[in-house]
């Protein structure tokens, strides 16, 4: 048995049923379009056949960042008893799943958390939109999804599921502060056709290069039509083979929600087409990274936007925004466990890649990892993008830390510096020490080391220090080696089968240290950077891969 155990739905253990379903009995028309209907008996008293309705994916995300599921079939005879079973005692899973390192199946050392201990998954509570279920159908064959609620067997929300944590941050913003915050998310990623890029150049917004992924974006917006989100934007990226999808603005929890399952939509499209989706921040050492930035803002207790509100003379923000966004600012340097934390995120965090290598802060800087977004110059800020985050991080865990420090800005009154000017790989050492402007961390030992200063203390303490541990154990094995060979860490992250072993640009991401040099724009190149051939046969030796 893995780590799930050996018992059924019900708790009480259980067989493992081979269940032959005859391919002459098609599911009536109205049983396909979720879980929200039984179908009839043929007779007062006649025996229901049953009939497979739906396979139900309850889906949660562990602290390593990774998306899981335990999936439930649905049956005609059974699905209101199913239902409510679900919702009142969930399916057990064992406290340590949540802590498996990529791709390993025994908890992270250190982490608090071992083989014993047990939680459960629930269906969570039916909604006004939804009254019956609130799964959603994902672009596979009679397949719906949804977020799970994760309970203590105390019947109590469990203490280090991150997604009870943003929950809990959420809150507590609303009862000290009078504050709501809202996020949307840009979702950036590479297509690979087998071993290859699909698009194949670089060249950033290239009509032809969307055009190579038309049909499946067009796929990929319906079927997330389907789950009742409207993509904002679609696009061809800078790198070989990347994509970006823009997610529209909404209350957190459901943007974070609307996140992991477009990214469950969105490997299902690929899949259907024979693709694969590649999440890892470095895909290739000399090309752009995917990230994931997030757009937030806030409304005041009376529902005016805190960021829009008219800033005092010769600022750019109002003082209670200003805090929020001095808040982040001063932990950012700690964040970085929580948004950007894997080993290959740290290789997209490089000066002048357009992801935020420095602290800072600017009015569309795309150099600045806090970005202040406005329409015009006459209009004001609407939202501040997070720029140093990536599809590796717990998104659920990332925004509970960002809106923690957030609010520690204003509990502390925290003031702004001086905004960035220009790229600040650009300035001088006086010009970047009037902005506060300091390398971030370039390595998880001194990011974790930053994260464990006094001066972090008060987003530790938000968060839950028994979370924090966990969540810091899981990255630290991943960063040790401990979590299985590279070639399966990249797949953990998404990256296609035998990519690692063909293609030098990720053979390079996966030995590269940090180029020394000036690179240039998004992408890491140019005549400085000619030690990437020597980081691919360095990593090629590694790995044993003859190129």
């Amino acid at each position: 048995p893995g780590p799930g155990g050996e018992e059924g739905a019900d708790g009480r253990g259980g067989a493992c049923v081979c269940v032959c379903v005859s391919g002459s009995a098609a599911l009536p028309a109205d049983a396909v379009g979720g879980l929200d209907r039984e179908a009839p008996a043929s007779g007062h008293g006649a025996r229901q056949e049953a009939m497979l309705t739906d396979m139900l994916s309850l889906v949660w995300v562990d602290l390593g960042g990774l998306r899981r599921s335990r999936v439930v079939p649905i049956y005609s005879d059974t699905l209101s008893q199913q239902v409510s079973r679900l919702r009142g005692e969930g399916l057990g899973l064992a406290k340590c799943c949540f802590v498996l390192p990529p791709p390993g199946d025994a908890p992270a050392p250190n982490s608090g958390l071992d083989v014993t201990g047990e939680v459960r998954l629930l269906l969570p509570p039916p909604t006004s939109r939804e009254p019956i279920s609130p799964s959603r159908p994902l672009p596979s064959p009679r397949l719906r999804a949804v977020v799970a609620d994760v309970m203590g067997t105390d019947g109590r929300p469990w203490a280090l599921d991150s997604r009870n944590v943003l929950r809990r941050t959420v809150a507590s913003a609303a009862a000290s502060h009078g504050l709501s915050f809202r996020c949307g998310f840009e979702l950036e990623f590479t297509l690979f056709k087998g071993d290859q890029p699909l698009g194949g150049d670089q060249a950033y917004a290239r009509t032809g290069k969307y055009l190579c992924a038309h049909e499946i974006m067009l796929e990929v917006t319906e079927a997330l039509l389907g789950l009742g989100v409207r993509p904002e934007q679609v696009h061809a990226e800078s790198a070989p083979g990347q994509f970006e999808v823009v997610l529209p603005h909404g209350e957190v929890l459901e943007a974070v929600d609307t996140l992991v399952l477009a990214r469950e939509t969105l490997d299902a499209v690929a899949a259907r087409h024979n693709l694969r989706v590649c999440y890892l921040p470095k895909p290739f050492a000399a090309s752009a990274g995917n990230g994931l930035h997030v757009h937030f803002s806030a409304l005041d207790a009376s529902g005016q936007p805190v960021f829009e509100q008219p800033p005092p003379e010769g600022q750019v923000l109002p003082q209670l925004a200003a805090r929020l966004v001095a808040g982040v600012l001063h932990h950012l340097p700690a964040l970085v466990c929580f948004t950007a934390g894997s080993p290959s995120s740290f290789r997209r965090l490089a000066p002048s890649s357009w992801c935020g290598a420095y602290t800072g802060w600017g009015v569309l800087n795309k150099e600045a990892p806090l970005r202040l977004c406005r329409v015009s110059d006459a209009s004001p800020i609407s939202n501040v993008e997070y720029k140093n985050m990536d599809c590796t991080c717990n998104p659920y865990l990332a925004l509970s830390a960002i809106l923690a420090a957030a609010l520690d800005g204003v509990t502390s009154a925290r003031d702004l510096p001086a905004p960035l000017p220009a790229d600040p790989a650009l300035l001088s050492e006086k010009q970047r020490e009037h902005c506060s402007a300091h390398r971030l961390p370039t390595s998880w030992a001194e990011a974790e080391l930053t994260l464990r200063s006094p001066s972090h203390e008060a987003l530790v303490s938000a968060l839950g220090p028994e979370l924090v541990r966990a969540a810091v154990a899981v990255r630290a094995v991943e960063h040790e080696g401990g979590a299985g060979s590279a070639s399966a860490r990249f797949l953990y992250y998404g990256t296609p089968r035998g990519c690692t072993m063909s293609t030098p640009g990720v053979l390079a991401a996966a030995a590269a240290p940090s180029c020394s040099g000036r690179p240039h724009g998004k992408a890491r190149q140019g005549p400085e950077h000619a030690c990437v051939w020597h980081c691919v046969s360095t990593a090629a030796a590694r790995l044993g891969a003859r190129e």
